[in-house]
């Protein structure tokens, strides 16, 4: 479990406590939006070098959360999975 003062807390449980979350191999292409960054640790999740290139998102695509982050609070959130499949962040 991860510590309550750990540095990632920023009252995310008012909004991602048990929703539904869907794995995305492949950030998607959108003219609108070229990234987004993980709610926990801010990491940036694009198509762009350096960047984690996968991750689990809310329903809307709106919310992401980078690999490493799900693995730390995906029990204590409650989180279910439409398609779960594994994440490779190369």
């Amino acid at each position: 479990m991860v510590p309550k003062d750990d540095w990632r807390r920023t009252d995310q449980e008012e909004y991602l406590t048990g929703v539904p979350l869907k794995f995305m191999a492949r950030y998607p292409k959108d003219p609108l939006y070229d990234h987004d960054h993980c709610e926990f640790c801010f990491q940036e999740i694009s198509m762009y070098e350096g960047a984690t290139h996968c991750g689990y998102c809310t329903l809307d695509e709106y919310r992401w959360i980078c690999p490493a982050c799900y693995e730390d609070f995906r029990e204590e959130f409650g989180w279910t999975l439409e398609g779960e499949s594994p994440c490779n962040t190369n």
